[in-house]
C-alpha cells in the first residue's frame, strides 16, 4: 500500500478534468464558480528562470471551460483544506502549490509519481515522453494512472467505512519485459 501523498487531490483533478501540471498550478480559487473551472494561463519561466503564473495561457486553446461536477468541487474543497492545514488561512489562492508552499512544477508531480511508483515496486519510465509499445497489453505509465485510481478507490471506501471492499491490489513487480522503447 502507497503513502497517501499530499499531492492526491492534484492527481485526482488532473486525471477527471485533462488539465496539465502547469494549468492547474496556475489554478487560482478566483478562476472556480458554482459551475465552470476557468482555465487562463499557465505556469511559466521569467526572463531568468524564475517560475510564475503566467498572465495568459500559452496558446488561445488552453483557454477554457470545464464543468464543475459534484466531485470535482469536493477535491477542490478538500485541497482548500489541505493548504488550510499546511500554509494556514493566509496561503496564496493557488489551489495547488508544492508541499513548500511553492509553484507548483512538472518536476514536482513527476517526483512524487516517481516515488510512488518505487513504494508500489514498480518501474518508471518517466513521463510525458512515453511510448506504447504495441507488443504489451499496456505500458507502466498506464499501470501506474490504473495504481493511482486504485488507492483513490481504496482511500474512498476507507472515508466510507468500506475498508478495502472495493480497491483491486497492485501489481506488485513489473514484467521483466520492457515495456516502453
Amino acid at each position: 500500500m502507497v503513502t497517501r501523498s499530499v499531492y492526491l487531490n492534484c492527481f485526482k483533478l488532473m486525471l477527471l478534468t485533462g488539465l496539465r501540471v502547469g494549468e492547474l498550478g496556475a489554478l487560482y480559487l478566483t478562476d472556480i464558480d458554482d459551475e465552470t473551472i476557468h482555465v487562463r494561463r499557465s505556469i511559466t519561466r521569467d526572463e531568468v528562470g524564475q517560475y510564475l503564473v503566467g498572465e495568459n495561457a500559452k496558446t488561445q486553446s488552453g483557454i477554457r471551460e470545464i464543468p464543475l461536477t459534484p466531485q470535482l468541487k469536493r477535491i477542490i474543497m478538500d485541497q482548500r483544506e489541505l493548504n488550510n492545514k499546511l500554509f494556514g488561512f493566509g496561503w496564496s489562492g493557488l489551489i495547488f502549490q508544492s508541499a513548500e508552499g511553492e509553484i507548483l512544477r512538472e518536476y514536482t508531480v513527476n517526483r512524487e509519481i516517481k516515488r510512488i511508483c518505487l513504494e508500489a515496486e514498480m518501474s518508471d519510465n518517466g513521463s510525458p515522453a512515453l511510448q506504447f509499445s504495441p507488443d504489451n497489453d499496456t505500458d507502466d505509465y498506464t499501470q501506474v494512472v490504473a495504481y493511482i485510481n486504485d488507492e483513490f478507490a481504496r482511500i474512498q471506501a476507507e472515508e466510507a467505512g468500506l475498508q478495502g471492499k472495493t480497491a483491486q491490489e497492485p501489481p506488485k513487480k513489473s514484467p521483466k519485459k520492457p515495456l516502453i522503447r
